[in-house]
């Protein structure tokens, strides 16, 4: 066999030291080559970045002391609409605006890179009084068009001070006016049937002693002190909405309602037109639930002012459309809690009748009611005089509450019009006020003018 020299030993070793380096510097490069994009894309996924967005800022449509801020921003992944308020305090406005910056990272957190995803913030104002503001942000984000997160944060600005208050400063720190504010919670939820699901909630539980951070979140309105509670349970956030007129006596003195005015009254620009006929339309029963509401309709439609003889009990059951009586000119009068005959009754059980009717008018919508009718016209010289506010009873019977046919209704109407008429019907009946369109032209057409029960008083001696 025929050994190789020795001298060519050394180039064989050469070579192959330098194919074996020509491959390593090849893998070096493929790798780099192949793996740095999905480095990338990893690091894309992991941290995705929000597009800019297009700001605009507006002065508030209803509160021009605010200024309304919309930040839109859209591409093919991550987009958001955020709207919110700004107060031209620096400290509130760097709160609120920490708030959103929070909202933006949160939603960031929770994206999926894979899908789309959209973050929304939307903005509720609610006046108390004398440039107090409740705030409400709803933030809400979804994947694919199906909500995954939603949350509720409040906030309550002092306008005066430039600040925002919270529940703590609200109850001037005072331990026992909380307590006073967690036992009115309690009541209202065991008074209210909607809030039946409520009874196993924490709160509702004797041994349940509340902190201060367990009220963080609340708004104000001139109607409602609005708590919000989380709880174990679907909704996950629980919002009790106690009358602000039955607790605002525990707030600091600087947040509490003035005196109920007597807001159903008659009109400063009202004139006297003695040369006009007029009747005043009068309900009793209500306020109900689908029946009310488009009497009021009917009402607005005609540009007639009425007036309501509401029951406390249906207060209670239908306080927005109480409310909403008023928001809309009419006047509200108490016509008792339960519709007794008061002729019947103790002169406590009379006054108790009274009493709780006229205090959940006042806690419901801030008015006092302009009169009173005793229930059935049943009502004497001593029931009178225990009740403060003037009867008022009626001149043409309707008598919907019996016969419930629209025809009828409007035909006793035809028949028994008269100058300075008191008309009684009831927002209780569905054929009320399915009639009602028709008589109210018929009024007009007849050349009167309908009135309240307060713009009729000031006609009569």
């Amino acid at each position: 066999m025929e050994r190789k020299p020795v001298s060519e030993m050394p180039k064989f070793y050469a070579s192959l030291i330098a194919a074996i380096g020509i491959f390593l510097v090849l893998c070096i490069v493929l790798y780099t080559a192949f793996s740095k994009p999905t480095a990338e894309l990893s690091k894309t996924a992991a941290s995705p970045v929000l597009p800019k967005a297009t700001v605009t800022e507006t002065a508030h449509a209803d509160f021009p002391a605010l200024t309304n801020v919309t930040e839109v921003a859209e591409d093919a992944l991550f987009s958001y609409t955020l709207q919110y308020v700004l107060t031209g305090s620096s400290l509130p406005d760097a709160l609120l605006k920490d708030d959103i910056e929070q909202f933006k990272k949160q939603y960031i957190e929770r994206a999926a890179s894979n899908t789309r995803n959209n973050l929304t913030v939307e903005t509720r104002v609610t006046p108390y009084m004398n440039d107090y503001y409740s705030f409400t942000l709803h933030k809400r984000i979804l994947q694919q068009d199906v909500q995954t997160s939603s949350e509720l944060k409040h906030y309550f600005y002092d306008a005066q001070a430039q600040k925002l208050v919270t529940f703590k400063q609200l109850l001037e720190h005072d331990e026992a006016r909380l307590a006073a504010v967690l036992t009115s919670v309690r009541q209202f939820v065991q008074q209210n049937k909607q809030l039946a699901s409520l009874a196993n909630a924490p709160f509702m539980a004797n041994d349940y002693i509340p902190k201060w951070e367990h009220f963080s979140q609340f708004t104000l309105s001139k109607y409602h002190l609005t708590l919000s509670f989380v709880t174990n349970g679907t909704p996950a956030i629980v919002d009790v909405a106690l009358p602000v007129r039955a607790v605002h006596h525990l707030f600091a003195e600087a947040y509490r309602l003035p005196a109920p005015k007597m807001e159903n009254v008659i009109p400063e620009d009202y004139v006297l037109d003695h040369s006009k006929k007029r009747v005043a339309i009068t309900f009793d029963d209500g306020p109900h639930e689908t029946v009310t509401p488009q009497i009021l309709d009917t009402l607005k439609k005609y540009n007639v002012k009425a007036t309501f003889y509401v029951l406390g009990q249906r207060v209670v059951n239908n306080p927005e459309l109480a409310r909403r009586i008023l928001d809309e000119g009419h006047e509200i009068g108490n016509h008792t809690w339960s519709h007794p005959d008061l002729k019947k009754l103790s002169d406590k059980a009379i006054l108790d009748e009274y009493n709780r009717t006229t205090d959940m008018i006042v806690q419901t919508t801030g008015a006092l009611p302009s009169s009173f009718r005793a229930p059935y016209g049943s009502i004497n010289a001593h029931i009178a005089s225990l009740v403060p506010l003037k009867n008022v009873l009626w001149s043409i019977d309707t008598l919907d509450w019996k016969h419930r046919d629209p025809e009828q209704t409007l035909q006793i109407v035809n028949n028994l019009l008269h100058n300075n008429a008191i008309i009684l019907m009831h927002d209780i009946h569905q054929p009320t006020a399915d009639a009602l369109d028709r008589v109210l032209a018929s009024i007009q057409a007849a050349g009167y003018e309908m009135v309240t029960i307060s713009e009729l008083n000031a006609y009569l001696p």
